[in-house]
């Protein structure tokens, strides 16, 4: 965070969102690309204190609609539980709660492993997606991790699992070279028939 001049005797919410435009780069090695990415954060804090309106009339963003849909959030403010020089006071059990009004929110919280938490709007979100989402975040970190050197879009999303059903499923198509499409679907219906086959809205 940006210093600001005075902070010291300021009581209030001073937190601020920035909007960032990230370029992944699919043929960049992920440490290359997390670099970068490094360098475009501590940039953008040269802005952290203009309002997001000015933000808004400086981008390509039309007025009325949002900077964003989504937000990452680093909870990077120190708590500890020890007690305050000269005071008989320990601080011990801190919680705080959160509350946004973005679509989704990736919560990164400090420690010595890295947890993160993702917050999204049940009106737009099946509790199913976000468990994939996270089973697909967990995949890509846990890959990025171990080989810093592997290009991006070489990094994988999905979980053995998925994989698996993947190739079954093109195993299956292919099983069935030049057969049509509705052929095939009637085939699918009839074996699970109370399975879903599309969803809308």
């Amino acid at each position: 965070m940006s210093q600001l001049a005075g902070i010291e005797g300021m009581v209030g919410l001073l937190i601020t969102t920035l909007p960032v435009h990230a370029e992944v780069g699919g043929e960049r090695p992920v440490g290359e690309m997390l670099a970068g990415l490094q360098d475009q954060m501590v940039e953008s804090q040269r802005y952290g204190y203009a309002p997001l309106t000015e933000m808004q009339a400086q981008s390509a963003v039309g007025a009325g609609e949002p900077l964003f849909h989504s937000l990452i959030v680093f909870e990077n403010y120190p708590v500890e539980e020890s007690g305050v020089p000269g005071w008989e006071l320990t601080l011990a059990g801190a919680s705080g709660e959160d509350k946004t009004n973005y679509p989704l929110v990736l919560v990164s919280l400090p420690g010595d492993r890295l947890r993160v938490r993702l917050e999204y709007d049940t009106r737009l979100f099946e509790a199913g997606t976000i468990q994939r989402m996270a089973g697909h975040l967990e995949v890509l970190l846990r890959a990025m991790a171990a080989v810093p050197e592997v290009r991006v879009r070489e990094l994988p999303l999905l979980s053995e699992a998925e994989r698996e059903r993947l190739e079954r499923w093109g195993g299956e198509e292919l099983a069935h070279p030049g057969r049509p499409v509705h052929e095939q679907f009637e085939e699918r219906a009839a074996r699970r028939p109370d399975a879903e086959a599309v969803i809308c809205g």
